[in-house]
């Protein structure tokens, strides 16, 4: 059988133009170069300092007073719940009452220190027990100093870090003693040190 081979133009299709595939190396070689000179160049540095705003004054905006809102009756809801056994819900209840404490709510004040000091008796869970100190210690109820002490362990140092700065600005000889010789010897862990330091600058005794 004979081959025909019909030239492109039967089809519509022009023959490529040699002046195009010159161009076409023209322009990947100007994008060469260009890359090579920026390469050469480094990377662009601005000059000076960059610019920023300044005022001539502080700007003053218009924000509404934060206030902190809570039912009525609440305060007595939150006690309630610290007669229940959950580790998780005694914290969140401690973590709310310093909140108020803070804030100067009528409602939270001295009077709750007996329901306080019954769960951190009941708790043994760490961070309840260092929840509810922290309300005990705002408030500088002083007589949970017999429960502060017998809570206080060498294995658990966070508990310690609460309590025992408290008991020596409350006067309690024995941490003050204990963190004297903690600081003496010499087998001491540094943490421990830092911690006798600590607890030694709140004790106004003459020991310390």
């Amino acid at each position: 059988m004979r081959r025909v081979f019909l030239p492109p133009q039967q089809f519509g299709c022009r023959n490529p133009s040699p002046v195009w595939r010159v161009s076409q190396v023209l322009v990947i070689l100007v994008g060469l170069i260009m890359v090579g000179e920026a390469q050469e160049a480094g990377p662009i540095v601005p000059e000076g300092p960059r610019p920023f705003l300044h005022f001539e004054r502080e700007p003053e905006y218009d924000l509404p007073e934060l206030k902190f809102l809570h039912e009525k009756g609440v305060i007595p809801l939150w006690l309630k719940a610290l007669k229940r056994t959950e580790d998780e819900l005694t914290l969140r209840v401690a973590e709310a009452l310093l909140v108020a404490w803070n804030m100067g709510f009528s409602e939270v004040n001295k009077d709750i220190g007996d329901d306080l000091l019954e769960a951190f008796q009941k708790t043994q869970d760490v961070t309840a027990r260092i929840g509810l100190a922290r309300v005990l210690i705002a408030m500088d109820v002083k007589n949970a100093s017999d429960l502060f002490a017998a809570a206080v362990t060498p294995d658990s140092y966070s508990l310690c870090e609460v309590l025992e700065p408290a008991l020596a600005r409350w006067g309690h000889e024995p941490t003050i003693k204990r963190n004297l010789a903690r600081l003496n010897d010499q087998n001491t862990l540094d943490v421990w040190k830092r911690l006798a330091i600590r607890v030694l600058g709140e004790s106004s005794s003459t020991q310390a």
